[in-house]
């Protein structure tokens, strides 16, 4: 499914684990996607999941250099169970260095990592589905560490 313009979604929408939304403008709106496939967000796209709450693959990740000089890469976001299945581009940590997580037991992070294998469904949404695992911060955050 192609989506261009601004959608609204109210109540509930599935993206079942085969489908693919390519999003060419602004998802929004106070409804509920689920999302087992892949929502593609073209170049100036967005989730708004300040007002949409969308949950499965949905992983808003941020970035810490844990102590290593330089800039944090910005917050990406990834609707899909891999960098590669998003079309995200992952950044390159600093030469030397991997992206792992807390939760990926000492193995590095890639850009075909299985996010829901090391880190399950997540929901992003606004502040009134708190009580669905609403996040403000970034989840998961990526650190730096010494390859090798």
């Amino acid at each position: 499914m192609t989506l261009h313009g601004d959608h609204t979604v109210q109540g509930m929408f599935t993206n079942e684990a085969t489908g693919v939304i390519t999003l060419h403008n602004r998802l929004g709106g106070g409804g509920w996607v689920t999302n087992h496939g892949t929502i593609l967000v073209a170049t100036g796209a967005q989730v708004d999941y300040t007002r949409t709450t969308v949950s499965d693959h949905a992983y808003v990740i941020g970035y810490d250099l844990n102590g290593v000089t330089g800039t944090p890469p910005a917050i990406q976001q990834v609707w899909a169970a891999s960098y590669t299945q998003g079309q995200v581009t992952m950044p390159p940590p600093p030469p030397g260095y991997a992206w792992y997580t807390a939760r990926s037991h000492g193995t590095p992070v890639f850009a075909t990592t299985d996010l829901p294998s090391q880190y399950g469904p997540l929901v992003a949404g606004p502040p009134e589905s708190q009580t669905t695992g609403w996040r403000k911060e970034p989840d998961p955050v990526l650190r730096t560490r010494l390859v090798g």
